[in-house]
């Protein structure tokens, strides 16, 4: 039996060794420590990644509540504006029914006042007719006085005379009564005339007194009728005030919400839709002198997007991918043109400086982006921009890295300020993978989900923002020799 062990340990033993003797010398990994650390690294940026775009989701969130309680405010506003304006509107009626009862009470008061005119005119007719018959009486008093006098000089000339002649007594006497009734009516009459005058100015103050009361009346009318007009003004005001605050509250409650719904929308989907349709292919061609050939024939074809700077619609291009490089001499040039949708491109813009970049200037019956505009922050910017690319043709490494032929997204956060006009794109992830390219490609328009149009790369991760082109300069294509333009370009 112990043989028998010891025979069985012996053929496992051999049976051990035999199985190490096929193990190959060679790692199976080809991870090293060093991948495994980077590795661990990324893993802990991308969870701190999604740490940061959870805390923007509920940041997001939260501002779509407070717009919702705004807008639920803004309703109740506008319900109170309306309920206010309703009022208003039934205090406007009022009055107007008031300003209504107010005129037809003014006409009234000016048919009376015209009444009244009437009556002071008659008035004053009569007063007149009163004044002339008590001129005529007082005149036919004298004449009746005078007549008086005349009769008693008669009388006495009678009485003289009946003296000497009794049978003319009865008719002196006759005459004497006649003259004193008539002296007698007289005085009745200027009476009369007296009395009639007292009540024509008796007459004339009342009516003067009524048309005082007309004049307060109209006055007092005109004053209500001035009240309900304000009101009414300031019901209408109101009324505008309250659709105005309902119509900016609704704009920026749209304004925001289509900002959030542009930020959360995926890169794939902002691209096709905002920045696709925009781009704008050009060709540039240049003939020159070979020592191999008379004539050969350079085609350079890039695409970008068009940026309405002022007046000018243009298309960023580094200025040695143009064509007029240092390869050849001016002399060796024969032609050269540019064509943006199969116009011809007349002239373009050089911006001076260490940042050599040309501004194709292109027709503008294109689709176009807007420049954002310069800011000392960069949280106006979008979380998320595209750096937009101006060639197809990729390196042996980016191809490798599976860089997007088209785009390339990045975080707003990885931009660092240098000066005012640049800043630099600063990313530390392990080798850049799918879109997360490790660097920005030179002749790169950078925009944000919108297609607005924020710089271009002049560099490698060097990017200069413009918005304008002051201090650029002009360059006619046509008008000049390419041996001139070529010279002016490289300040010959």
């Amino acid at each position: 039996m112990r043989m028998f062990l010891v025979g069985m340990c012996d053929i496992f033993l051999i049976l051990y060794l035999t199985s190490l003797s096929q193990v190959s010398p060679f790692n199976n990994s080809f991870l090293t420590v060093d991948d495994y650390n980077k590795l661990k690294e990324a893993k802990i940026q991308a969870d701190h990644d999604s740490e940061i775009s959870k805390g923007y989701v509920l940041e997001l969130k939260t501002r779509v509540s407070v717009l919702d309680k705004e807008k639920e405010q803004a309703l109740q506003l506008i319900l109170t504006a309306k309920a206010e304006t309703e009022k208003a509107m039934q205090l406007v009626s009022i009055e107007k029914e008031k300003a209504a009862q107010t005129e037809i009470a003014l006409s009234k008061t000016i048919s009376k006042k015209e009444e009244l005119n009437k009556l002071i005119q008659k008035s004053q007719e009569d007063e007149q007719n009163a004044v002339k018959i008590a001129k005529e009486t007082r005149i036919e008093s004298e004449k009746a006085r005078e007549n008086e006098q005349r009769a008693l000089k008669v009388v006495e000339e009678m009485q003289i005379e009946a003296e000497k002649d009794k049978e003319n007594e009865e008719e002196l006497r006759r005459i004497a009564r006649e003259a004193q009734l008539k002296a007698e009516e007289a005085k009745k009459n200027e009476e009369v005339a007296r009395r009639i005058a007292e009540e024509e100015r008796l007459n004339a103050e009342i009516a003067r007194e009524n048309e005082a009361i007309a004049l307060k009346l109209a006055e007092n009318a005109e004053n209500l009728k001035e009240i309900a007009l304000k009101n009414e003004a300031k019901a209408k005001k109101a009324e505008t005030n309250a659709l105005k605050v309902a119509s900016v509250a609704q704009s920026e409650t749209a304004e925001v919400k289509s900002k959030i719904k542009s930020i959360t929308q995926t890169s794939d989907k902002a691209y096709s839709e905002n920045i696709l349709e925009k781009l704008t292919q050009f060709t540039i061609t240049i003939d020159y002198e070979d020592h191999l050939e008379p004539v050969s024939r350079k085609v350079i074809t890039m695409q970008g997007l068009p940026v309405k700077m002022g007046d000018n619609h243009v298309i960023f291009v580094p200025l040695d991918r143009i064509g007029l490089d240092s390869s050849l001499t001016p002399v060796h040039y024969i032609s050269y043109n540019i064509t943006a949708n199969g116009k011809p491109v007349t002239k373009l813009y050089i911006k001076p400086g260490d940042a050599e970049i040309a501004a194709l200037v292109i027709k503008a019956d294109v689709k176009h982006c807007l420049p954002v505009g310069k800011t000392n922050d960069f949280s106006s910017y979008m979380p998320v921009l595209f750096s937009i690319r101006s060639q197809k043709r990729l390196g042996v490494m980016d191809k490798i890295r599976g860089i997007s032929r088209d785009f390339f997204v990045f975080k707003r956060d990885h931009l660092l300020m240098i000066t005012k006009d640049e800043f630099y794109f600063d990313n530390k992830g392990f080798r850049g993978t799918g879109n997360y390219a490790e660097y920005i490609v030179k002749g790169d328009q950078i925009v944000d989900l919108e297609g607005n149009f924020i710089g271009f790369a002049y560099k490698k991760n060097k990017i200069l923002r413009i918005d304008n082109l002051k201090g650029w300069r002009e360059f006619p294509i046509n008008d000049i020799s390419v041996q001139k333009l070529s010279k002016h370009i490289r300040n010959e």
